[in-house]
């Protein structure tokens, strides 16, 4: 059961209001955000007095929700205990904090009998676009994508919980398309059987922000997860939480481990936090570390730590994982740099009129802390030219695009140049060559 917001008038960061059930009808399971409260403190709701079918709801964070926002709040899990066809109401009421005053429409439960059977778009078969839909209903936060929705049919949600865990998750979608390479039937509850990783050893999973490219205007970071060991991984989920005053998000990439993987994707379930997932029919046979998926990130200007990362609701094979940040796991793939150290551009010399037209600056930070970076380039009489970075980064490598221009945006004359960096107290310098 979804609460939705259809308009506030003022912001929201706190929130309680009550929703009363006919206990003979539906019991109470659990409650979990929308995707309006993602990034809120904790969703969390509790039927008082037990049995009473009144589920008090409520929560609190420092991530407010906009003025005019339309979403789900709120969403609630109960088993259902009647007849098809039974019509039971279900009301909103006593609404308090910043919700106070917001009309409370109720709304009504028919009994359905919906069948965990896969079969999302109801047309008496298995097909990837099922399991595509269940995998798009997890990255949606437990709501029902529009291109999933079937007219006239209220179980899809029903549907693609095949593991009848009362979740849809990316071993959902998996286990929803290997029935459908095997031309099975649907069936309710077969994917029952949770995934187990072939591997004994204990998963880690390791949050790395690492570097950016800076190209023109633009800073990017990327933030690596890597795993320990990688055998067995068929299909996993997950949230990870960001500094939205500090980052962008703009997409989650796939990874040396799942290059080829069915299914591998990211989505915004709410500023601050992101939904994650893949599956793939064949488990990963390495018994290597390496990264599993990169999440890329438009900068604001601000520095940027690995505590401003958090993972959370890990799924399928990453359930029994345990998370860090930064580069404490030595069998990672993706290692901060050891040694300061500055490159030579490339191309060099570099021709104004390439057909790239930039050349490529590139830079290592080594240590466990940001630091003030400057990286300049200046002309042979010791003029400022161009300032391509300034402020604080992190530990990682990092990549500059120079088009050539000045601070005016002109394009400098042919002759020679050096570019400095300046890292805390270390200091590099390279000479380059351009030719118009």
């Amino acid at each position: 059961m979804e609460i939705r917001l259809a308009q506030n008038p003022q912001l929201i960061d706190a929130f309680a209001f009550t929703v009363q059930v006919d206990p003979q009808r539906l019991t109470f399971v659990q409650a979990g955000p929308g995707d309006l409260t993602g990034g809120f403190i904790a969703v969390d709701a509790q039927e008082v007095p037990a049995g009473s079918g009144a589920i008090l709801c409520g929560d609190f964070g420092a991530n407010a929700i906009p003025v005019n926002s339309s979403g789900v709040v709120m969403r609630l899990c109960f088993l259902v205990q009647c007849q098809v066809g039974e019509l039971s109401e279900i009301v909103v009421k006593d609404l308090v904090d910043d919700v106070e005053g917001l009309s409370a429409c109720c709304n009504a439960f028919v009994c359905t009998a919906c069948k965990s059977d896969g079969d999302i778009n109801h047309n008496g078969s298995l097909s990837p676009g099922d399991a595509l839909c269940a995998f798009q209903i997890y990255l949606n936060g437990g709501a029902l994508p529009a291109g999933c929705n079937v007219p006239n049919f209220p179980c899809e949600l029903v549907a693609a919980d095949v593991s009848c865990d009362a979740t849809t998750t990316p071993g959902d979608a998996l286990a929803i398309f290997l029935r459908y390479l095997q031309a099975q039937p649907p069936v309710s509850c077969f994917g029952k059987a949770s995934l187990s990783r072939m591997a004994s050893t204990p998963l880690r999973l390791t949050l790395q922000p690492r570097g950016f490219i800076a190209q023109t205007n633009l800073e990017m970071i990327k933030v690596t997860l890597a795993v320990n060991q990688a055998a067995g991984l068929s299909a996993f989920g997950g949230r990870l939480s960001y500094p939205k005053d500090k980052l962008e998000f703009l997409g989650v990439l796939r990874a040396s481990l799942t290059a080829e993987w069915t299914g591998l994707e990211g989505r915004e379930l709410s500023p601050g936090v992101i939904a994650f997932g893949g599956f793939h029919v064949a488990p990963i046979a390495t018994l290597e570390a390496g990264a599993v998926l990169e999440v890329l990130f438009a900068t604001k200007g601000e520095a940027i730590a690995p505590e401003d990362f958090m993972l959370s609701e890990l799924a399928d094979d990453f359930s029994a994982a345990t998370a860090q940040t930064g580069n404490r796991n030595a069998e990672s793939a993706t290692a901060i740099p050891q040694v300061f150290r500055l490159y030579q551009n490339f191309p060099n010399p570099y021709q104004l009129a390439s057909p790239n037209h930039e050349t490529l600056i590139r830079f290592d930070l080594p240590g466990t802390a940001s630091a003030k970076v400057e990286l300049t380039i200046y002309n042979l009489a010791g003029q400022m030219v161009r300032r391509l970075v300034s402020g604080e980064r992190i530990p990682g490598a990092y990549e500059v695009r120079w088009e050539g221009r000045d601070e005016r945006g002109l394009l400098v004359p042919s002759g020679t140049y050096f570019y400095r960096i300046k890292a805390g107290k270390q200091v590099a310098r390279k000479v380059m060559l351009v030719v118009r």
